[in-house]
């Protein structure tokens, strides 16, 4: 299997940001991840990961291969976090994919 990761800056909600996703030709079986948790989760604009949810998705819709699934990882891994954040940082992952 092979995967792509994708950077969004945790301030990003512009549409034109996200409309290449649209031309997005990526093989099917190619998984998609989305940088949308912040390390700093206070300092980013409230609603903004959920503006990244529908911009993302409303760009792959658009795509040639349609709506596809996909996941969200951190912006640079998480190898610099303190340990002390690691369990936030994997609450946050869990609360946006599980956010309608």
């Amino acid at each position: 299997m092979s995967f792509v990761s994708f950077t969004v800056p945790q301030y990003q909600r512009e549409e034109s940001y996200f409309a290449p996703l649209a031309g997005l030709t990526a093989d099917p079986g190619t998984e998609l991840n989305f940088a949308l948790v912040p390390y700093h989760p206070a300092e980013q604009a409230a609603g903004t990961t959920g503006d990244q949810v529908r911009l993302i998705d409303a760009a792959l819709a658009a795509s040639a291969g349609g709506r596809r699934d996909w996941g969200v990882c951190t912006e640079c891994g998480m190898g610099r976090v303190n340990t002390g954040d690691v369990p936030a940082l994997l609450d946050l992952h869990r609360q946006i994919i599980a956010a309608p």
